[in-house]
This record gives structure tokens, C-alpha cells and sequence, in this order.
């Protein structure tokens, strides 16, 4: 599932949509009869970003082990949230080469400090 958003989702939005998310896993039991788990992913932007939202939500199910069954599963509650964004690795060895190459020591300086904050 795919959700957009006018604005800039708050506490408040993913509240509502959690609870949202959550009577949907109850019509799954009580339509079908079997427990419904759903992942959900961290906000992303720009639509060529939905493989990281999926891989997300999928982590966010890995994690149903130590949360529960027949819930949602936030992906941001169980994983501490890194200032790395792990999808952005090549741009950030980009900088690196960069940096690197030209003897740049104040932006090789940032991006380690990006890197490993």
C-alpha cells in the first residue's frame, strides 16, 4: 500500500494512520479469520525512493519476532533512526573520492563525520 500525503507527515498523521492501519488488521481476522501483521516504512519523498520504503517495511515485519503478532510494526519505533541514510551510500563515496583526489581534508572531514556521526 502506498500512501501520499499534502504535507509533511507529523506524530499526529502517522498516529491516525497507524491506528488506521491497525483496524485494517482486525477486518483481516475477523473477515478471514487469520492474524494480519503490517510494516510500516519511514516517510520518503520522491517515488523513485519506493524500493527503500518497501525494504523498510520489510524490515519492519523482521521484527514481529519481538513485537507481536497481528499489529503494525513501525519501522522507526525499532530501529534506531541513523543520521546514514544506507540508500545514499554512492553519493556519499562520491564525496569521499572527491575529496580525497583534490586534498579537500575539511570535506573529507565532513563526510566521515557523516558517515560515522
Amino acid at each position: 500500500m502506498i500512501i501520499k500525503s499534502d504535507s509533511e507527515p507529523d506524530s499526529e498523521y502517522i498516529n491516525t494512520l497507524t491506528i488506521a492501519l491497525e483496524d485494517i488488521t482486525v477486518q483481516i481476522d475477523n473477515l478471514f479469520h487469520i492474524g494480519a501483521t503490517i510494516g510500516l516504512s519511514d516517510v520518503y519523498n520522491q517515488l523513485d525512493e519506493l524500493s527503500f520504503a518497501y525494504q523498510d517495511a520489510v524490515t519492519a515485519l523482521e521484527y514481529q519476532v519481538l513485537e507481536g503478532n497481528e499489529k503494525v510494526i513501525l519501522k522507526s519505533n525499532v530501529e534506531k533512526k541513523s543520521s546514514f541514510a544506507f540508500h545514499k551510500v554512492e553519493e556519499q563515496l562520491t564525496r569521499l573520492e572527491y575529496s580525497i583526489k583534490v586534498g579537500d581534508m575539511e570535506g573529507l572531514r565532513k563526510v566521515i563525520a557523516y558517515i560515522f556521526p
